[in-house]
């Protein structure tokens, strides 16, 4: 719950949700104006939840082009298990991916660069927070400098 605190005079206290709003005018006069509200969310979805194990499957190959560099590609699959669901915390459904990526090195330093496009499944959230999940992709750019001593 909370509490609105308006000062003297009349207030007005808006409130508005996704669903619907809420207007009411106090008459206070010279006093001060206090709104209580109450409210709730069922957070039994939340109680309910488990996990299962998942795969992944990668297949990658890499190839040293020289003394100094080397590249390599990987193609990884994660099957979906579950195309609805209750929870926030998980909104994907399997994912594929393709990542690229090459290393430079000389002396004691490297460089390594890489970059991955990953598709991730479609999901559709059920309560407490409906909501679709569809059509998402994700790009991934690393970039690490390494010293070796």
């Amino acid at each position: 719950s909370d509490q609105l605190v308006g000062w003297g005079g009349d207030d007005t206290f808006n409130i508005t949700s996704k669903s619907e709003s809420w207007t009411n005018t106090i008459n206070g006069g010279s006093g001060t104006d206090i709104l209580n509200i109450s409210y709730s969310i069922n957070l039994e979805a939340f109680a309910s939840l488990s996990y299962d194990n998942s795969s992944t499957y990668n297949l990658g190959v890499a190839r040293k082009l020289g003394e100094d560099f080397g590249l390599s590609a990987s193609y990884t699959y994660e099957p979906g298990k579950a195309p609805t669901g209750t929870s926030p915390l998980a909104t994907t459904n399997g994912k594929t991916s393709l990542s690229l990526g090459g290393k430079y090195t000389k002396g004691r330093a490297s460089f390594s660069l890489g970059f991955s496009r990953v598709k991730v499944g479609d999901k559709e959230l059920t309560a407490p927070f409906t909501s679709k999940f569809t059509d998402n992709t994700t790009n991934v750019v690393a970039a690490k400098i390494g010293l070796n001593f």
